[in-house]
């Protein structure tokens, strides 16, 4: 397949996994939902969402790996980055905010990226080089107002006063704060410019790397370790929109610890 064309497999098969966890939510047996840790959640949904994914790239990229949330894997030259559902708990109590994230990368360097939020109806795509699109509706550069909108993260690998400590110090910048509890649509934000900073402790790749190609694609920047290191690691992420892209010391310095 061409990119282009990468890029439209990897648009339908997002929604059909979105679709899939919208059906397999509204049909939800009781004991749906099995506890993995207090901030987290492991589902039915996740599972079967996940092995349709990988099922349909296995059939249509043969040569390439999925790296995947729940069933993990190797990333190799060419391989794919899956989260099922972004933003468990959100889709689990009813909450729009959850999306379904693909992202394909070739020799460490992230080629396309989908996000697609079903409750929100709303899908971003992006392929490097060709910009990033909303809805079929090509993303550009906004004006934003003069209080930025910072969409804060929470990790529990970073510990509690550090994170109300950085609060404080956005809104002593004169800033203000959200938190959606789905990385996938806190950075898809800052790619539409509905806000202009992303901060998160630690983040895995599979919940960033389509945001992060979205953003770059819009005229935004972000700061993490290389793909190759993320992929096995994960990263502290500071993502910045387009208005915002000069200002990544002035916002690293307000996130270090």
């Amino acid at each position: 397949m061409t990119d282009i064309g990468t890029l439209e497999f990897a648009t339908a098969l997002a929604q059909e996994a979105g679709h899939l966890a919208q059906t397999l939510r509204a049909n939800a047996p009781q004991d749906f939902v099995a506890t993995k840790g207090k901030m987290d959640f492991i589902t039915h949904a996740d599972r079967a969402s996940e092995r349709l994914i990988r099922e349909r790239i296995a059939q249509a990229f043969p040569g390439d790996t999925v790296l995947g949330e729940e069933e993990g894997g190797t990333p190799t030259d060419s391989f794919w980055i899956v989260d099922p559902i972004d933003g468990t708990t959100n889709y689990l109590n009813g909450l729009p905010d959850w999306g379904v994230c693909i992202a394909r990368v070739v020799d460490g360097v992230l080629i396309d990226g989908v996000i697609t939020c079903p409750d929100h109806q709303t899908t971003a795509t992006a392929t490097r080089g060709q910009g990033a699109y909303l809805n079929g509706v090509r993303i550009l550069p906004r004006h934003r107002p003069d209080m930025p909108l910072v969409q804060l993260g929470y990790s529990p690998r970073a510990p509690l006063p550090q994170h109300l400590h950085q609060i404080g110090r956005i809104i002593a910048q004169g800033a203000d704060y959200r938190r959606s509890g789905a990385a996938c649509t806190g950075l898809l934000s800052i790619a539409a410019g509905w806000s202009d900073v992303y901060y998160e402790k630690h983040l895995n790749l599979w919940d960033a790397a389509p945001g992060l190609l979205l953003i770059a694609e819009a005229g935004g920047t972000s700061v993490h370790t290389p793909i190759p290191q993320f992929a096995r690691h994960g990263s502290e992420v500071l993502a910045l929109g387009s208005s915002m892209r000069t200002q990544a010391d002035l916002w690293q310095g307000i996130f270090a610890t």
